[in-house]
């Protein structure tokens, strides 16, 4: 899109729309009550976690940051396993 083309207003009205869009989308983000993820894959095919929900804290007991920092591997180690327990009672 051109926006050099559009008058100060109509920049600013843009701008107020795509806010209340950003909200409206937040609001539904933060209070849905599962977990979601926007993964992309970079030329060589590595996968990279571009966004995750808070709820990952509630679901898998990671952080955001530590499933992004570990790029969606929820158990890098046997030693970060948390749920160690129902983990072996799901397998079963």
């Amino acid at each position: 899109m051109d926006y050099s083309k559009k008058s100060k207003e109509e920049l600013i009205k843009e701008i107020a729309f795509l806010q209340k869009k950003e909200e409206n989308v937040s609001l539904v983000l933060y209070n849905i009550g599962e977990m979601f993820y926007r993964i992309s894959f970079d030329k060589k095919g590595k996968r990279n976690i571009d966004f995750v929900s808070p709820q990952v804290e509630r679901v898998l007991g990671l952080t955001a940051q530590e499933y992004i920092d570990n790029n969606g591997v929820i158990f890098p180690s046997t030693q970060d396993c948390r749920y160690v327990e129902t983990i072996e009672k799901l397998i079963e």
